[in-house]
């Protein structure tokens, strides 16, 4: 029998409490003023504009939807990534206070870099920045906002329930073979990975971790739309437990987070609560919780042995990060907040970034996309032969090859055109595929707005999608466009 009644539509509801973000510029300011008492003027201004241009962002962006989604992104990133950060390190580094809170956040190597000028300088590329994006961010979301509740039909039911089962089926299929296979060799471990031939160690790793969410995703879209509230909740549980199956396998937090922001995104492309908001809350209080332990999944299986498991959870109990940092003065609810926040690129990489600008006037904006900043950071000044790198972030990569404010604004601007009319045109098309390809591409501008934007990053987002479009088409029975939502039979 049809449930579907019971998956609640998404309440048609103002988020109050996104007023509560515009106390981060007044509390940041008066609590940094003293640090530019000489400057006050200036800088009064930059965060009377940023505070400005909150409010009338804010007065647009009264809810989540599917067609603001990407500018909230890069408000939240703007928010946390940068003022937040400046704000703490300008305590920290300038007036020293939060000494403990400013070494978790900002890392290890900031310091090194910074000078009260070049803070300054940061801040009015931000502010900068921030002001054009609220603009252009006002501008493209002007009209009416969406209402709340799909009034699509999906037709035959008993179609997608079918392939719900392929999808799910396919899925575990994969899962359990590339998951195997980069277990085996060892490929979630750099330097320790055994040499595979024929590209096969990155065809096995995409496949686990892409292409094999890609399917759960696809199969959750599926179970919605045949139409019983069973089969959407074992999709759920399957991509739950998928995830944390392979993080207990690869200690990778990707894989707590990747069903979740799926699940949350689908739901939000469908008007539908998939999951209550009581879970996802408590989901994210007890991942901000266990956060600065969650890695000890990965240091037991680089060990191989249990006294180094047991090592590391002695230093976390004792208060000492992977920096070897004494962090003991704060709670684990502050320490893994902190630690969250700082996964959050920045003004971090920024800083470092404009630091080093003076000696390579040479870098012109045509090799923007090229990623050359993000090398300078981890080989050249950090210095590391391997692991995952450091980002270069989105402001740093603008400001690093334009050595302008206002052509780091600018930059900002276009980057929040571009990701907005992608995703507008993704939903607009309405196929199973253009929705799991949006899903896909809201997670990359979430991960791309903090890290930086590169040709190669984009390049591999479209040759991920080519193997997604030809399962979908073999599932939904053709090789040609398939329409979603048509009503009747499905040809």
């Amino acid at each position: 029998m049809s449930d579907t009644k019971e998956l609640k539509k998404i309440p048609r509801r103002d988020i109050r409490a996104r007023w509560l973000l515009l106390l981060l510029f007044p509390i940041g300011y008066l609590s940094t003023l003293t640090a530019y008492s000489s400057e006050w003027e200036g800088y009064l201004l930059l965060n009377l504009m940023s505070l400005i241009s909150a409010w009338f962002l804010l007065s647009r962006l009264k809810r989540v939807t599917r067609e603001n989604i990407t500018v909230w992104i890069i408000f939240m990133i703007l928010i946390v990534g940068y003022y937040m950060k400046f704000y703490y390190f300008v305590r920290g580094f300038i007036l020293g206070e939060n000494i403990v809170e400013t070494a978790v956040l900002m890392g290890e190597y900031a310091a090194s870099f910074a000078s009260p000028e070049l803070l300054l300088d940061c801040f009015t590329s931000i502010s900068l920045s921030f002001v054009l994006f609220a603009v252009i961010a006002c501008y493209i979301l002007r009209g009416p906002q969406e209402t709340a509740g799909s009034t699509r039909s999906y037709g035959r039911k008993i179609f997608w329930k079918r392939r719900c089962h392929i999808a799910l089926s396919v899925a575990c299929i994969l899962a359990v073979i590339s998951g195997f296979l980069r277990w085996f060799f060892n490929l979630d471990l750099p330097g320790e990975a055994v040499i595979l031939p024929y590209k096969i160690a990155g065809i096995t790793t995409i496949t686990n971790t892409h292409i094999t969410s890609f399917l759960l995703g696809l199969a959750l879209i599926y179970a919605i739309r045949s139409d019983e509230r069973k089969v959407v909740r074992y999709s759920i549980i399957f991509f739950l437990s998928w995830g944390a199956i392979h993080y207990f396998l690869f200690g990778s937090k990707l894989f707590l987070v990747m069903p979740m922001l799926w699940i949350i995104l689908i739901g939000l492309w469908e008007k539908r609560t998939l999951i209550q908001m009581r879970y996802v809350v408590g989901f994210g209080s007890l991942f901000v919780i266990l956060y600065p332990f969650l890695n000890l999944v990965r240091v037991a299986r680089r060990e191989g042995t249990s006294e180094g498991l047991l090592l590391y959870v002695m230093e976390a109990i004792m208060g000492i990060d992977g920096t070897g940092q004494f962090a003991g003065s704060l709670s684990a609810v502050s320490f893994g907040l902190l630690g969250l926040m700082s996964r959050i690129v920045g003004l971090d990489s920024m800083m470092i970034l404009a630091a080093l600008k003076p000696g390579f006037d040479d870098i012109g904006l045509g090799s923007i996309l090229g990623g050359q900043s993000e090398h300078l950071l981890t080989t050249y000044i950090l210095r590391w032969d391997n692991e995952t790198g450091i980002a270069q972030s989105l402001l740093g990569q603008a400001y690093f090859h334009t050595g302008s404010a206002v052509l780091t604004a600018i930059l900002i601007g276009a980057w929040t055109v571009f990701t907005y009319q992608v995703a507008r045109g993704l939903y607009k098309i309405n196929t199973s595929f253009s929705q799991t390809l949006w899903v896909t591409w809201i997670a990359s501008v979430l991960q791309w707005t903090s890290d930086g934007f590169t040709s190669t990053k984009m390049f591999m987002f479209l040759v991920s999608a080519l193997p997604i479009y030809f399962i979908i088409s073999i599932i939904e029975g053709k090789l040609s466009r398939i329409t979603v939502g048509a009503v009747g039979t499905v040809k």
